[in-house]
């Protein structure tokens, strides 16, 4: 029986290999949306930023839904490289793109509104090769981070969690600050017309030990946030789904579960709970009737500075 580290170890090197072909862990061309046009403020000191980690969500769902019909222990790299997984993968990942084209042209749409430059980098951070090996990361990255550092702005904003997590490491590296889009921009609050409750993004309360909570509710009211929330948020189970999809699939129904118990309308705040939520409600019958929909959607209009 081979052992764990020798799977994970095989399957790091598989990603370093995808990542030099492909320019992503996954080894898939990856959609690059079109997005209007912006007249870049080259004396700007804030611009809005979004790699592919957005996009590339709609390649994992596939994944991950491939490896639970499959009943797959983990992912390795036979089955990373296997030809079901591709052509499950091709034939599934059209229909997962869309909400994630849309969370890009949202955070293109809030950036134009506030007059700030929004830039979209063809490139990913592969954050699974920061999860399974940090000390590898930086050389594999290394060009996109030359791109980010060559940008003329003192400050970028970013949306998606792991995206804040990765280049908030590297500010030295890219000499500027990394803050999260809702710390730096106030949009005008708004009353929903149906009680949604929210999903914290565990990467930022838990491990960048941000609470944006505040924020949000400056933006939003008549929400309702679960008691196990801010720092005690229960992870979605990114990265989990690599090494235990069927675990990672119950702990998706789990957590849906505790939240639509309080609401069916959940409010993510990071594309990642937006994959694994969305896999899970095609394996449970109890969540069909559950509605899993992204912050962006909500206050792209009506913004104020």
């Amino acid at each position: 029986m081979r052992d764990f580290p020798s799977i994970i170890n095989e399957l790091l090197n598989a990603f370093r290999e995808n990542f030099e072909r492909s320019g992503n862990v996954w080894g898939f061309e990856v959609e690059i949306p079109y997005i209007q046009e912006q007249k870049f403020i080259s004396n700007g000191r804030m611009l809005a930023l979004s790699t592919n980690e957005i996009l590339i969500r709609a390649i994992k769902e596939a994944i991950f839904e491939f490896l639970i019909h499959e009943n797959a222990k983990y992912l390795d790299a036979k089955l990373l490289k296997s030809v079901e997984l591709k052509r499950f993968v091709e034939n599934n990942v059209a229909k997962n793109m869309e909400k994630y084209l849309s969370i890009l042209r949202r955070l293109n749409h809030l950036a134009q509104a506030k007059n700030i430059s929004f830039v979209h980098l063809a490139a990913s951070v592969a954050p699974e090769i920061m999860h399974f090996n940090p000390s590898a990361h930086i050389s594999v990255i290394s060009p996109v981070l030359e791109k980010l550092s060559s940008i003329p702005c003192e400050e970028i904003l970013v949306y998606d969690p792991i995206e804040y997590l990765i280049l908030k490491a590297y500010e030295a590296r890219i000499g500027k600050k990394v803050y999260h889009i809702l710390e730096k921009l106030s949009f005008e609050k708004r009353s929903l017309s149906e009680r949604f409750i929210i999903k914290d993004p565990c990467i930022l309360t838990r491990k960048a030990n941000i609470n944006l909570r505040n924020y949000v509710n400056n933006i939003l009211e008549n929400l309702i946030h679960h008691p196990l929330s801010g720092s005690l948020t229960i992870c979605c189970g990114e990265f989990m789904w690599i090494t235990a999809p069927k675990i990672a699939l119950n702990n998706a129904g789990e957590v849906l579960r505790a939240l639509s118990s309080y609401s069916p309308r959940i409010l993510t705040l990071c594309p990642s709970a937006t994959f694994l939520f969305s896999v899970a409600k095609r394996f449970f019958t109890d969540l069909q009737n559950v509605k899993i929909v992204d912050l962006t959607e909500v206050i792209t209009t009506g913004e104020s500075l």
